[in-house]
Order: C-alpha cells, then structure tokens, then sequence
C-alpha cells in the first residue's frame, strides 16, 4: 500500500489513541479485514444517530468532557448580560454591608480620622428605633440640614438588611442617591436587586431635595405607582423641608435631646467637651448629629480638603510652552521673545532670542 493510499479517507477508521497505539504495536492482532469491518460498523451506528437530537443528559456529558468550569463560566459571561441575580445571595448581602459601612464613613468625614471608628461605634450603639414604613407604601422623611435624616435612613434599611440575612425570601435592600439615578426609578431598583422585588423589598432614595422641585414630584409619583405594582415594596425617601409631600406620607426627623449630642461630641473629643458646649447657641447645635461631629472637630469645622499645586509650566495643545510661574516671578513666552514680570514690580522685562546660521569653508 503506497503512502497516499495509507492516508486516504478510505483507509481511515476513528480511534481512540490507547486503541491506535494498541493497534500500531501489535498488527498481528487486528488484521486488515477486522479493521474494516469495525469501520463498516462505525459508519452504520453513525447513519442511525445522525439527526437525533442529544438528551439533556448527553449535553451536560459534552459540555463537561469539552470545557472546563473557567472555561465555561467565562463562555457563558459573553452571552449572558450582567445582573444584579448573577451574585450569589451571600455575596448580595455582603457587598450591600460594605456599602453601608462605606456611606457611613463618608458622613463622618467632619470628624478626626482617628475618631471614624469611635463614632461610628458609638452611633452603632446608640441607635434609635428604626422608622415605620408599610409595606407597599412611601414614606418621605423631611428635616433640616444636618438633623440626621439620612442617619435614621440608614438604620432603617440596615433594619432591613438584618432581615434578609436572616431569611432568604426576602430581598436586599436597595439604597438610591437621588443624584445618581440616570432613568426611571423601577429601572435603577430592578438593576439593583436582578428583577422585580416580588419578594419584601426596602427602597431608600436619599437626598431627594438634591433634584429640582419637577423632578423630585415626579420621582414621588413614580415611588408611588411602583409599590401598587410591587406591594411588598417599601419606599422610603429623605429631603430637606420646601419638597411638596402628603400629609400621610410625612415623616419629621425630631432634633436630638442635647444630651445626646454632648454624648457625641464627647466620643468625637475622646475627652469631656470643653465649657463653651454649655452656652445656649452651642446646645442648639448639638440637637443636629452632623453639627455635632463637626463642633467636635479641632478647628470647629470639617478638615479642609488636600491642595494639589499647580505645575509651574503652561503648555499649548501642540506641546510648546506659553508660561511659567514660580515663586518669584511670571515668565510669558512668545515667539523668539520672553517677558518677565517680577514679583512685587509693575515693570516688565523682556528678552529677544536670535538665531543664526553657521556656515563652515
């Protein structure tokens, strides 16, 4: 048999590569004719399945032999889009926990660094009951600025979160930014959570007061239409006082005891706050939480915010300099020419650069 022959579609017969080597190693075993007739064989069996379709059974033993699970996992990634029901419950519940700890720590920014994690036991510990809202009904939390509204938001929904830890029919909660809602609200809730909240769902829209009057109202509107469509639904929003609310809808953030805020001040200070706490304009202000935090602060206010200097060059978009400013003086440059302008001197200096060509014998 010439070499072309060996290798024609004629001469093949599928195997196996323990079988092929078997074969190879002992021909004497498996004449020419045996190996026909399991080729004849092959070829019937494959006529008789050929347009039979697979049983699901058969397709999981494919795709196991065929992919591994990264592999599979990464395959199905391309197909199917990201959602919120792509998390596996636990990891729901644990990231929805490190948002809340995160928003937390960015309401504590008026206070001491140092401090963050004092206060943020002490509130822990301090808690007030958690606010009432129905289910499938809004609520509109309204107070001044710094009454600690979205505080009593936040225990409500971690309220929330407790609960779904503790049984899994009932949804995580969704906490919204009024600012960062770019669609409809069932759009920004449904992508939070995967999916309709079919089952019992707490809904915070904070900072509500943030949006214009028009929108706000038509936010409300929408909150109410959505927990008529989803009934086990909560929906509980905070705003500044002026927003347009039912009067069942309304909800007052009370100001604190002034005990309370002494409480505060005291673990923001880690000592006893100082005597002028005790002047009545100072005790108005620790009936809020946030003035509190920021009385506490060393300089009575929140830590001002890190200055980046400025390079001292100024560049044009094709990359050529146009300026210079240093401690001691401002440098223009124009074309050939440089004017300088001393620091505490109305005189301007200028410079002219000349070039000339060099020509060598």
């Amino acid at each position: 048999m010439s070499e072309d022959e060996n290798r024609s579609e004629a001469n093949l017969t599928l195997m196996c590569q323990a079988h092929a080597k078997e074969i190879d190693d002992f021909p004497e075993r498996f004449p020419a004719d045996l190996l026909r007739e399991w080729k004849r064989t092959q070829l019937r069996e494959c006529d008789e399945t050929v347009g039979q379709p697979l049983t699901e059974d058969e397709v999981v033993q494919v795709i196991e032999r065929s992919f591994g699970p990264a592999q599979l996992a990464a395959a199905v990634a391309e197909v199917v889009p990201f959602s919120a029901r792509s998390r596996s419950r636990q990891e729901a519940l644990d990231l929805a926990g490190r948002e809340a700890r995160a928003r937390r720590l960015v309401q504590l920014r008026p206070v001491p660094t140092h401090r963050r994690n004092a206060v943020l036991e002490w509130m822990l510990q301090h808690s007030e009951p958690a606010l009432v809202v129905p289910e499938g009904q809004v609520r509109v939390l309204v107070g001044p600025m710094g009454a600690g509204k979205s505080e009593l938001a936040a225990r409500w929904w971690e309220e929330g979160l407790k609960v779904a830890e503790a049984d899994d029919d009932v949804e995580v909660p969704v906490w919204l930014s009024a600012r960062s809602i770019t669609s409809t609200l069932a759009t920004a809730v449904t992508d939070a959570i995967g999916g309709d909240p079919r089952r019992p769902c707490r809904v915070v829209i904070d900072d509500l007061d943030s949006l214009p009057p028009r929108n706000a109202d038509q936010f409300l509107d929408e909150a109410r239409r959505l927990v008529a469509v989803w009934p086990r639904t909560r929906i509980l929003a905070t705003s500044r006082p002026g927003i347009s609310v039912e009067a069942e809808e309304l909800l007052t953030a009370a100001p604190w005891p002034v005990e309370r805020g002494v409480g505060l001040l005291r673990c923001v200070l880690d000592r006893e706050p100082p005597r002028a706490v005790w002047t009545p304009e100072a005790r108005d202000l620790l009936t809020s939480p946030r003035l509190s935090a920021i009385r506490g602060h060393p300089e009575g206010r929140p830590p001002p915010r890190p200055t980046v200097p400025r390079p001292p060059f100024l560049y044009d978009a094709g990359g050529a300099r146009i300026k210079r400013t240093t401690a001691d003086a401002t440098t223009l440059y124009l074309s050939g020419m440089e004017l300088e302008l001393r620091k505490g001197s109305t005189a301007v200096t200028a410079t002219r650069h000349c070039t000339y060509a060099a020509h060598r014998r």
